[in-house]
């Protein structure tokens, strides 16, 4: 059932654009059918079991970051679906986080074969899917000021079109190696 957007107009402007967005995004995923949730849940399970698979390629490259970048862009596509699965799954995706940060601390930023930017660089990107609930206090980002959160997020808007703004906390500590 589609709630009316407009019901919380009297508010202040910034609280009642948040309403509408979350809104908006509850009606996106309410109106996916169950096929459609099910390969995204697919999709994210398996850029899981790419992340977890890197402690295989420590101290060479290996283009997975990249694969795992294409797969978190395919489930951001609906952004509180991401979110969903990011929580119903913390185990895993802290073993997933856990291997890409062991992996950067064994390589150089390298370019894959299908990478257009080093392998450090899409490691970061795919730590801040791995983050982008926020669930982890130790937010580490390798490529310093570059690739900040909200640089990230403009890059994917740009890139994909996907808006994962709403979901950066702008207290992020940020720590480079």
């Amino acid at each position: 059932m589609t709630q009316d957007p407009n019901r919380w107009q009297h508010l202040e402007p910034f609280i009642y654009q948040l309403f509408k967005e979350r809104i908006q995004r509850y009606d996106e995923i309410m109106e996916m059918t169950e096929d459609k949730i099910t390969s995204i849940s697919e999709k994210f399970l398996q850029a899981i079991e790419l992340c977890i698979a890197l402690k295989d390629f420590e101290c060479e490259p290996s283009d997975y970051p990249c694969d795992v970048i294409n797969l978190f862009c395919q489930v951001a596509e609906s952004p509180t679906l991401l979110i969903q699965l990011l929580n119903q799954y913390p185990v895993e995706v802290k073993k997933a986080d856990q291997a890409i940060i062991n992996y950067v601390g064994s390589i150089d930023n390298w370019r894959g074969k299908k990478c257009p930017f080093g392998i450090k660089d899409h490691c970061n990107i795919v730590h801040f899917f791995l983050n982008l609930n926020g669930s982890y206090q130790d937010q580490l980002f390798f490529r310093g000021a570059n690739f900040t959160p909200e640089v990230i997020c403009e890059f994917l808007q740009e890139w994909k079109g996907i808006n994962l703004f709403p979901f950066v906390s702008k207290e992020l500590p940020l720590v480079t190696n």
